[in-house]
């Protein structure tokens, strides 16, 4: 009986060691320690790098352009100045010695200016029409020949008809043909005498952007305010890009102010040749599949060790955006559990703008993860945890297998074997 009472002690346990080995396993998890490097930070924009979220065993991460609005105008851009000369321009104002088009020229003359000033390589030019349309300075970025022109317009006897239809498709013929911004800037007093609807098919046209500034107009009846709506359009719903309907007293704020702000908003400069290079340590390369699920701007290249995002343009006020993910491959390096890892091991942007070439900046330091064990009950299935490639056992590739399931079948078959034995010792007995 005392044999009996040995084997029994020694199989509870067994089974006692059995159940604490099928209990207790444990998962990996990837932690979120930081959630973005130091942004490259430059009067032009900001680059960030950001986790966005942590989903099972990947890392999403989001690389992300941002520019600045700096206000500087395209340099690849024409401005044509088309001025009306009628009869009608020279109508005496308030002051009864300034006219209306004396008060316009001066205005456009600051205008021109201010341009120059902000670029210097924008290039414009200035007509006059009435009853037909002359050219009197082409398209130059020499500011001194410019304002010359501007008073030799001061100087030109006003003529009686307003041929506007004509004048505008004469002035869009005027632009280079490989030039990117193409701005018609209208300046008159009247309605056109060579057709309401060709006029208004004319500023409709979107080949050229057209800023179309009718002055002095105040004072009428509904029908004339009724055909400058048919024609012009509103402000709110220009027949043109922009519209701008003022009275004499608003043309030095108009021109030289609003319609100079307006150009500069929407045709601002651009950055060229970006570069933005993301570079991986070997501890993510060798435990982590890096892919790239979309970017908004531009292509990209990956290799096994880096990420190259390329831009030809982007304009100021503009953004780009690139996600990728780190994924934990299916057997990791068990050295890399509790280690803070940095997600990239460094960000490089070059770039360059029309004042500086080959502007180059990295990122101080990077997103940070963390991988972590953490112990499960043996009802978890894992069948998806990826295991270590030195088999760490404290990790598991498979499921579990469910306790007590598994020891009531290892109990019977353990108890079989020992029945078999008091039997058998029971019948040599007998013999």
């Amino acid at each position: 009986m005392r044999k009996y009472k040995k084997i029994i002690v020694i199989v509870t346990v067994l089974l006692s060691l059995l159940t604490q080995l099928t209990v207790y396993a444990s998962t990996v998890s990837i932690n979120n320690i930081k959630n973005e490097g130091t942004p490259i930070n430059t009067d032009d924009g900001i680059l960030t790098n950001k986790i966005t979220s942590i989903q099972d065993n990947e890392v999403n991460l989001k690389l992300e352009l941002s520019l600045n609005s700096n206000k500087i105008i395209n340099s690849n851009s024409e401005i044509l100045f088309l001025i009306d000369n009628s009869t009608s321009m020279n109508t005496v104002l308030e002051d009864k010695v300034t006219t209306r088009k004396t008060k316009v020229i001066k205005s456009t003359a600051e205008l021109i200016k201010k341009i120059h000033t902000n670029n210097p390589e924008v290039k414009i030019g200035i007509m006059t029409f009435s009853k037909q349309t002359q050219l009197v300075q082409g398209f130059t970025n020499d500011q001194s020949n410019l304002i010359n022109a501007c008073d030799k317009v001061a100087k030109l006897a006003a003529e009686g008809d307003t041929k506007m239809a004509t004048a505008i498709s004469v002035a869009k013929q005027q632009f280079s043909g490989n030039i990117e911004n193409k701005i018609l800037v209208l300046l008159t007093d009247g309605f056109p005498t060579d057709g309401d609807s060709q006029t208004k098919a004319g500023l409709q046209d979107r080949s050229v952007y057209i800023i179309s500034t009718l002055v002095g107009l105040d004072g009428l009846d509904d029908a004339s305010k009724q055909k400058i709506t048919s024609i012009f359009g509103t402000k709110e719903n220009p027949s043109a890009n922009r519209f701008y309907n003022i009275q004499d007293s608003d043309i030095e704020t108009t021109i030289s102010k609003n319609i100079y702000n307006r150009i500069v908003e929407d045709f601002q400069s651009s950055i060229n040749n970006i570069q933005i290079k993301d570079y991986f340590s070997e501890e993510i390369i060798n435990n982590f599949d890096i892919i790239i699920n979309n970017v908004s701007k531009g292509q990209t290249i990956k290799s096994n060790k880096d990420i190259i995002w390329n831009i030809d343009t982007m304009k100021y006020g503009s953004n780009a955006i690139l996600n990728y993910t780190l994924k934990l491959k299916n057997e990791y390096d068990e050295n890399i559990i509790e280690k803070i890892l940095d997600a990239d091991q460094k960000v490089e942007l070059s770039y360059n703008t029309i004042m500086k070439n080959n502007q180059t900046l990295q990122m101080l330091d990077a997103p940070q993860i963390q991988l972590t064990t953490k112990e499960i009950t043996s009802n978890v299935n894992t069948n998806q945890t990826p295991k270590s490639k030195k088999l760490d056992k404290t990790t598991v590739s498979k499921q579990i297998p469910y306790t007590g399931t598994n020891t009531i079948i290892l109990t019977t078959i353990v108890l079989g074997i020992i029945s078999s034995i008091i039997l058998k010792r029971k019948i040599d007995s007998i013999k």
